[in-house]
């Protein structure tokens, strides 16, 4: 999903953010368990100035289920804890007073890297299960 704002006058925003949960009938049954993320990136002028990122960790209501999980799956049963409390965030410097498009002969310096693994975001995947495992937040059900 996305969202355009503007025009705005140069200072501090909040902006929320408000979407629907993916439809798990939709996600292959092999990604519906584990630990995911929840990226935002901030645009302007079609550079990325900001990423947010949110440890998500989808499992089963039932301990049981969770060592060995059935198949089909039971979507009914899914529920998503979302580590809010600690985002990852990482900004880019951009020059928020250049042109929207750059011509094509020009590359653009702020071009998003792949998706960061765990080690490159100083989080290693232990302390990332780690923290997943610590999740205070109440679960919420994965409807669709």
């Amino acid at each position: 999903d996305s969202i355009l704002v503007g025009p705005m006058q140069a200072s501090s925003y909040k902006i929320v953010f408000q979407a629907d949960p993916p439809d798990p009938l939709k996600i292959p049954s092999h990604d519906l368990l584990g630990v995911t993320v929840i990226l935002l990136s901030g645009f302007f002028r079609e550079r990325e100035f900001i990423r947010i990122g949110y440890y998500v960790n989808n499992e089963y209501d039932a301990p049981e289920l969770n060592e060995s999980p059935p198949e089909p799956p039971l979507h009914d049963r899914l529920v998503r804890t979302i580590l809010a409390e600690k985002p990852r965030v990482t900004r880019y410097q951009i020059d928020w007073q250049m042109p929207p498009s750059l011509p094509p002969s020009l590359p653009n310096e702020n071009v998003p890297p792949s998706l960061p693994q765990p080690a490159e975001c100083g989080v290693s995947s232990g302390e990332m299960m780690q923290q997943v495992e610590n999740m205070q937040p109440q679960p919420e059900p994965m409807t669709h």
